[in-house]
């Protein structure tokens, strides 16, 4: 038995583009970009607490919202990652003390000009493959960045 910390990841699209946050500085991800996102609350499940980190962030309720992929973290302490994916209604974003939305097409993923955290580079490809209403991918990843399907 091990314990781990729950936490979501959100990627949310609009208009053929993904909203990425840039961390503010004294994040864990300052100046990097990262996914939407947080921990969970004590009793608070899954689905419930991704769309309270997406209007905390945005300001907005996802207009659809699935879980594509759960990512067990091999590090200390041991965090499991619920990897949503939706899309984001029209109007204009909150801002946010996490940092600065940014909005990007699922090509800057490979443009190493864009200072994505490690794992979001291997992730989202394998995401964008996924069929939607598929079964959720499962990964292991032992940071930085050794993402592996488990």
């Amino acid at each position: 038995m091990h314990l781990v910390f729950p936490r979501t990841l959100l990627f949310l699209e609009r208009d053929g583009r993904t909203l990425f946050l840039r961390g503010a500085p004294g994040k864990w991800f300052a100046g990097r970009l990262n996914g939407l996102g947080g921990r969970l609350e004590p009793g608070e499940g899954v689905r419930a607490g991704a769309l309270r980190e997406a209007r905390e962030e945005t300001g907005l309720e996802p207009a659809a919202l699935e879980l594509a992929a759960t990512v067990h973290t091999i590090e200390e302490p041991p965090v499991m990652l619920f990897v949503l994916t939706g899309t984001l209604p029209p109007g204009p974003l909150r801002p946010t003390p996490e940092g600065e939305h940014v909005w990007l097409p699922a090509a800057a993923v490979s443009d190493p000009g864009h200072p994505f955290v490690d794992d979001v580079r291997l992730l989202l490809p394998a995401l964008r493959a996924r069929s939607p209403g598929a079964a959720p991918l499962s990964f292991t990843l032992r940071p930085p960045a050794d993402l592996r399907l488990a």
